[in-house]
């Protein structure tokens, strides 16, 4: 991220906050945080801040990530929201984020840390797969509309290409862990099985031949061709066909195409206010571009409006 975009009170602001907070490895000073609704953190904002560490601070990024997984549950759930005297919530899933974050904080070659933590995501992920998939076909939807990524739009029993795509993620990402530090299986759970599985039924259920593109919903069997905001999603995964990602790419260089499925005022006009604001949507959006770019023009096209959105609220919001 290029910083010097950022207002310099912002970044002075954001960057002596996050040097303040400590971290122990089995609970939280919930004064250090600055993310409370009603007396709650949710995991997913945990993941953000993990992810922010892993480029500011990659102590505390490991950490963070053992202190995520020391919550979990013996069947592999993790909690979707801490309250402020450290008890855990399991109302619905987190979303599918934390394997893709442990990739990229295991990336500088930890093994103390890769020997506790592939273990634990193993179980994770056999829970998740699961989770998504009560009746085990390989057909993913989100439980609860507070899993979705937009959750206005959430419908229930409605298959979303969404879930499949970060869920195909997640399995990569643990797939490279483990091949990175020559992790030996010693469980039950059959990777290779649910990676295979849910990338023929991406093939199946999304690819469209005629069109070369991606749809994003199947709703009765039948393929619902409209994009949405998250068409850019098969670009995070390494699995998806060469000639749909290159039109993915193509379609976010042509403004006017963009315009029709990303509220681009949305990123440029930027509301404090808002109790929901859609951070995890713009951080994969990014995550996306990063892993698909060679010299990241794009990336810095969208971060610069997006950036520029965020200095103009600080402004607007009298902040000192």
């Amino acid at each position: 991220m290029d910083c010097s975009l950022l207002d310099k009170n912002i970044y002075k602001s954001c960057f002596l906050h996050i040097e303040k907070i400590s971290l122990d490895s089995n609970k939280l000073n919930f004064k250090e945080f600055d993310l409370l609704i009603n007396e709650e953190i949710d995991i997913d904002d945990f993941l953000i801040i993990a992810r922010l560490f892993s480029i500011t601070d990659v102590k505390k990024a490991k950490l963070l990530l053992k202190l995520i997984f020391s919550f979990q549950k013996s069947d592999g759930s993790l909690p979707n929201k801490i309250k402020h005297n450290n008890s855990h919530m399991y109302h619905y899933a987190p979303k599918p984020y934390i394997s893709y974050i442990s990739k990229i904080i295991l990336n500088d070659y930890d093994n103390d840390l890769a020997i506790y933590i592939i273990p634990k995501l193993r179980k994770y992920i056999s829970w998740m797969v699961n989770y998504f998939d009560p009746q085990k076909k390989g057909i993913y939807f989100w439980r609860n509309k507070n899993e979705a990524l937009f959750y206005e739009n959430w419908k229930e029993n409605e298959i979303s290409a969404d879930l499949f795509f970060l869920l195909l993620s997640e399995l990569e990402s643990l797939k490279f862990i483990q091949d990175k530090y020559d992790y030996i299986v010693n469980d039950n759970y059959e990777l290779d099985k649910d990676l295979k599985k849910i990338i023929n039924n991406i093939e199946i259920f999304f690819w469209d031949k005629k069109k070369r593109t991606y749809s994003n919903k199947i709703i009765s069997n039948v393929q619902n061709e409209s994009s949405t905001e998250l068409f850019y999603l098969p670009l995070l995964c390494e699995n998806i066909n060469y000639e749909g990602k290159e039109i993915i790419l193509e379609k976010l260089r042509i403004k006017n195409y963009i315009s029709k499925y990303i509220d681009l005022n949305d990123w440029r006009e930027i509301d404090l206010g808002n109790q929901k604001p859609k951070y995890f949507e713009k951080l994969l959006f990014f995550e996306s571009l990063q892993q698909n770019e060679l010299h990241g023009e794009l990336s810095y096209d969208y971060l610069r409006f997006t950036i520029n959105g965020i200095n103009q609220a600080y402004k607007k919001s009298n902040v000192k």
